[in-house]
């Protein structure tokens, strides 16, 4: 029995290394899916602590908008939460470019 007890600590520890080795390989997981899935006008927060609108994306380099007309380069890494994602674009009755109206819009003919 005495040998038992001894033995103990050398099979706990591996088992908690194991645990704790797979609890943070999912939260680097979803933090890879969140960078994958940044786009044009999402909220987001860097590590640092910065508030900001992604103005976009290329590659490993997010151009964050902090301010009106003030755009900074930060690493994709350094973008720590989504705050909101990208807004919908609202299509409805727009005309694509060298396009015709669709019919039913208001167009006056001359």
């Amino acid at each position: 029995m005495k040998n038992l007890s001894q033995l103990l600590p050398f099979v706990l520890l591996p088992l908690l290394f194991v645990v704790m080795t797979r609890g943070q390989k999912k939260k680097a997981e979803q933090h890879r899916q969140l960078l994958n899935s940044l786009s044009d006008g999402a909220e987001v927060t860097t590590a640092a602590g910065l508030y900001g609108f992604v103005h976009s994306v290329e590659g490993d380099v997010v151009w964050l908008e902090i301010a009106d007309g003030v755009v900074v380069r930060v690493s994709k890494q350094a973008i720590g939460k989504v705050i909101s994602a990208a807004p919908e674009v609202e299509t409805e009755g727009i005309v694509p470019p060298g396009g015709e109206p669709r019919s039913g819009d208001d167009i006056e003919k001359g």
